[in-house]
């Protein structure tokens, strides 16, 4: 199963979760009527309990206005609980991290545990060619467990708990934040988040019937009075209320947890191998599955604000309860499915030997220890065959981890030091939209000085020079490592960013790939999360719908690379041809109707495809670059630029079939 048919099938996910909904509200609203009748019959208004030809029939309408009100409360209490409870969690992954007692690590931290993990999601993040996500530490978890969350890999966290962090070795963390990769990668955890809202709003009713019992605790139930007699009444309505709500909102929240359970279990075994394609590493995942069922403590977590997020986490978060509602496969199961040779006994669990080469993370514990300043080798053309392009979206190798070490490692430190700093990263992006021999003209200064200030128009003066001998290779990884300390910046700080971004990359009155795909990762991975917006939904489930779109996002492509009108055109036929249901209907654009700025919308527009459709998009679009028989670096970085814009994450490409 590849990266669109796991899209498509977490989709899918979410219908049958859509339909499980319904199926659970309308008992709900069944239980809630059969209440309500009972109700009726032991409470009726005075005009029903009238003798008379007109009494049934008062009797009756009053009952079918009391079904007709209990439906539509009913109805609207659980879509206001669901609706309410996605609008606190709208920011994505970090609300949701936050909500379960996360500390967000900044990323520049010191601490050698810390920053052991940030390297590791640093490596796993370009290597898989998704936006570096934000890292958080549950401090007050002592389990071994860890969880990733958000709606979009634009504003995914991780979260990984004290205990994790503190007794698991490298390779077996990495092989945690793999299986969270997986997860990110796989769409699993947009469906996450509206799971949490759909129990939240089945458990509302049974929330409501608690308070109606608990405010009896103020009611004044002394007998004297005719009022009191009266209130005593009154008291016993409360009283059933209470008891046929709790009882009823706990029947649908257990269908619920079956839906939770159900969703949860059949996703874990995936991630798990995925871990192991993503590492070569059974040892990592597996050591730290075993360390889980060594461990007094598990992976149990403590948190009662974690319980709604059970779902989740890595390992089985929450004990007690029928198996039947259990979010995770049994932890022997899963051990075998890694180490088929597992022997059944546990390894004793002690704190995580951190330092040296391990503490670096730019390489395996196993690795020999290389020097810091390392540079990679650099990548010739290549011509990468389209199934070989298209198998590896989604997913990374063994070799993509190399290589992302190696660009990491390549990385000078004052720049790594810079892109990790809350302080400096605007420095690195600014000097990345540079002249390319590093010298800052009078006209770009201006620009950051009006939106900036002189202070910091000055320091990055001075600092600008330090990015102008960058490779090629490694401007993106420096990007990536910018973009956690970008997205901490206030909102207003990053629109005003992104204006200036805009500016500079104006400023010669040419823009080019690398400024392109710059402006494009700083709209998609830092303004849009830190605004609320996120991407995802589906809107376009036909290509005749999107074909002036593609027509000027396949033009575009065709024309990088050619060197003539022919080639061009060659490219062109042959990218369109990929997509039959157009044929026919695609026509060559001239260069100034597929500007940069046109497939910019093009793309924004393009997302909101169905995975089929932008399956076959990327098929043509490789098609169109790799026409004249290579893919050149500037080639790739816009193809990936074009994917990552689809939602659609590449690894860096090896120059060979990973």
């Amino acid at each position: 199963m590849d990266f669109f048919a796991r899209q498509d099938h977490a989709r899918r996910r979410t219908t049958l979760l859509v339909l499980y909904f319904v199926v659970a509200v309308v008992l709900i609203v069944a239980g809630l009527n059969l209440g309500a009748a009972f109700l009726s019959a032991q409470f009726p208004p005075a005009e029903a309990r009238a003798i008379g030809p007109e009494g049934p029939r008062v009797l009756f309408l009053w009952r079918l206005d009391v079904a007709a009100w209990t439906t539509v409360v009913t109805l609207a209490i659980i879509a206001g609980g669901t609706f309410y409870r996605w609008l606190s969690l709208r920011e994505g992954g970090r609300a949701v991290a936050a909500l379960a007692g996360g500390r967000e690590l900044s990323p520049g931290s010191a601490d050698p545990a810390e920053r052991r993990l940030l390297n590791i999601v640093e490596e796993m993040s370009i290597a898989s060619g998704v936006p570096m996500p934000a890292v958080f530490v549950l401090p007050d978890e002592p389990g071994l467990n860890a969880f990733a969350a958000g709606f979009t890999p634009s504003d995914a966290a991780i979260a990984i708990t004290r205990g994790a962090l503190e007794k698991l070795s490298r390779d077996e963390l990495q092989g945690v934040v793999a299986h969270e990769f997986s997860h990110i990668l796989n769409g699993d955890m947009r469906l996450n988040i509206r799971l949490v809202g759909v129990l939240f709003g089945i458990l509302m009713l049974a929330m409501i019937g608690r308070g109606l019992l608990r405010s009896l605790r103020f009611a004044n139930t002394g007998r004297g009075s005719r009022r009191e007699k009266g209130g005593g009444g009154l008291i016993a309505l409360i009283v059933a209320m209470g008891l046929i709500l709790l009882l009823v909102g706990y029947i649908g929240y257990f269908f619920g947890r079956l839906i939770q359970a159900a969703v949860s279990r059949q996703r874990e075994h995936l991630a798990d191998a995925a871990a192991v394609q993503f590492t070569r590493n059974p040892a990592g995942i597996g050591g730290a599955l075993k360390k889980i069922g060594a461990y007094a403590l598990g992976s149990g977590i403590v948190s009662d604000q974690a319980v709604q997020f059970r779902h989740f986490f890595f390992a089985q978060a929450f004990s007690g309860g029928f198996s039947l509602f259990a979010t995770h496969p049994p932890l022997d199961e899963r051990i075998h499915a890694v180490d088929p040779q597992w022997d059944g006994k546990f390894p004793e669990v002690t704190a995580a030997a951190i330092g040296g080469w391990e503490d670096t993370g730019h390489g395996p514990s196993s690795s020999v220890h290389r020097p810091r300043a390392f540079t990679p080798p650099p990548l010739p053309p290549a011509v990468i065959p389209t199934a070989v392009l298209l198998a590896s979206v989604g997913t990374l190798s063994a070799a993509h981890l190399d290589r992302a070490r190696q660009l990491i490692a390549a990385i000078p430190p004052r720049l790594a030091s810079a892109a990790r700093n809350p302080a400096e990263a605007l420095f690195v992006v600014f000097g990345l939209l540079l002249a390319t021999d590093g010298t800052v003209r009078h006209h770009q200064v201006d620009t950051i000085r009006v939106r900036h200030g002189v202070r910091f128009a000055d320091a990055f003066t001075a600092f600008a020079p330090q990015a102008a001998p960058l490779a090629h290779e490694l401007r993106l990884p420096l990007l990536d490592l910018a973009l956690p300390a970008l997205r901490s910046l206030p909102p207003a700080e990053i629109t005003t960013a992104l204006e200036t971004a805009r500016g500079l990359i104006v400023a010669d009155n040419e823009v080019s790939l690398f400024e392109f795909m710059l402006e494009k990762a700083l709209e998609r991975h830092v303004a849009a999360p830190a605004h609320g917006s996120r991407s995802g939904a589906v809107k376009y489930y036909s290509f005749g719908a999107l074909t002036d779109e593609i027509a000027q996002l396949l033009s575009a492509l065709a024309r990088v690379g050619s060197d003539s009108a022919a080639e061009t055109a060659r490219a062109f036929a042959a990218a369109a041809a990929r997509i039959p249901p157009l044929q026919g209907k695609l026509a060559l654009l001239p260069a100034d109707a597929c500007s940069l700025a046109t497939i910019s919308a093009a793309l924004d527009k393009l997302v909101q495809a169905s995975p089929a459709i932008r399956r076959v998009l990327l098929l043509a679009g490789t098609e169109a670059v790799s026409a004249d028989g290579t893919i050149e670096p500037d080639e790739a970085d816009l193809l990936r630029a074009v994917a990552d814009a689809l939602d659609c994450p590449i690894p860096p490409l090896l120059g060979s079939a990973p």
